[in-house]
């Protein structure tokens, strides 16, 4: 199975899908069964969440949950429940990731922080575009295709403020443009042939 699969699945489900539910879709269209989802000791000022894999190293650092794939997330103001359901399922979706998109060293890890905070020059790294993906995957999973493309209309036409689908969608303020942006499609079918 695949994130394809997933998503659409996804076209079938009612307008509001809760995050728990998306996770374990993820597991069961992932075949990866095993997920924890904790808080960490990240601010989301940095990093709002970090998935880590059951083959990740850096895992042996961590004393408990061996075996399982795991979702850490910020828990502080700046990640507000719509933040919280946004960063959780971007990081589930890592569960579609192949070996070669994974920052699964300590350096791998370093390099992506360095192109997330600084913007790092030149082509992107293989994690850098396995964040871009992971962020399509969650953000094509909000919506239903026929919500989406009535509420693009409703917005259009002014009947919809970006702060009114946000509140409707639990998503933050920030991304509810992207679901209407004029490369979401473009995207999606980035995402949808990975």
């Amino acid at each position: 199975m695949s994130y394809k699969d997933l998503y659409h699945h996804r076209q079938t489900l009612p307008f509001y899908v809760k995050k728990t539910e998306i996770l374990k879709l993820a597991q069961q269209y992932s075949d990866k069964k095993a997920m924890l989802v904790r808080t960490g000791k990240l601010t989301s000022d940095v990093l709002r969440g970090l998935y880590l894999s059951v083959e990740d190293p850096r895992r042996l650092k961590i004393n408990y949950a061996q075996g399982v794939n795991i979702i850490f997330f910020a828990r502080d103001e700046g990640n507000n429940k719509c933040w919280q359901r946004l960063v959780i399922m971007k990081e589930a979706m890592h569960l579609f990731d192949n070996a070669l998109e994974s920052a699964s060293t300590s350096e791998d890890f370093n390099y992506l922080l360095d192109d997330i905070v600084m913007g790092a020059p030149g082509p992107k790294s293989a994690g850098m575009r396995s964040e871009g993906i992971a962020f399509w995957r969650a953000l094509s999973l909000f919506l239903p295709e026929e919500e989406r493309s009535s509420i693009s209309q409703r917005r259009a036409n002014g009947e919809l403020s970006d702060e009114e689908i946000a509140e409707r969608v639990k998503m933050p303020l920030q991304h509810a443009p992207q679901l209407f942006g004029p490369h979401y499609k473009a995207y999606l079918e980035i995402v949808l042939a990975g």
